[in-house]
């Protein structure tokens, strides 16, 4: 599970570190949270509540990439979360949905508007700890699944929102 994030509380990675930490670990899982430390002291805070909740050798909270090293973050991912409690348009989501990684994203913002529930993406409510591991579960157990999403999105993101689709629009 990848999330491009900036580290900062309206993010919500720890209600992301949380949903995981229920994640049955005996098949393996990995989080990483990829992003530039918006707020002093939340990367360590990140990392803190993951070893609180036993699962720190399954979170990684590298900081920012760019470039090669960003897309090979995206080649590795098979999901992409954004759990945020505040947002616009995340374009790390159209980044992910134009990878064909499906995602699973909160319902704040426009997110609604370009993510149709289980067509092209899982949507949760902010905070929702609960939903959020239920996503995550299906799209672990249920391979055709997010395989189904991914390519959705994809096919979503190409037709509402490259740079073609985008002119036109303007």
């Amino acid at each position: 599970v990848v999330c491009f994030a900036n580290y900062e509380a309206r993010k919500a990675q720890d209600d992301l570190i949380r949903a995981v930490a229920r994640l049955d670990h005996r098949r393996p899982v990995r989080l990483v949270l990829l992003g530039m430390e918006a707020e002093a002291g939340r990367r360590a805070a990140l990392l803190a509540l993951a070893t609180s909740l036993g699962i720190a050798e399954h979170v990684l909270v590298p900081g920012p990439v760019s470039g090669e090293q960003k897309e090979r973050w995206w080649q590795a991912a098979d999901v992409f979360c954004l759990p945020s409690h505040n947002e616009g348009l995340p374009m790390a989501m159209l980044e992910a949905m134009a990878q064909a990684i499906p995602v699973v994203v909160t319902r704040v913002g426009s997110v609604p508007d370009a993510i149709e529930e289980n067509e092209d993406g899982l949507l949760f409510t902010p905070g929702d700890v609960d939903q959020l591991h239920a996503h995550l579960v299906r799209l672990r157990d249920e391979p055709a699944t997010a395989r189904r999403l991914g390519l959705a999105g994809h096919a979503r993101c190409a037709r509402d929102f490259s740079l073609a689709a985008s002119s036109a629009a303007l």
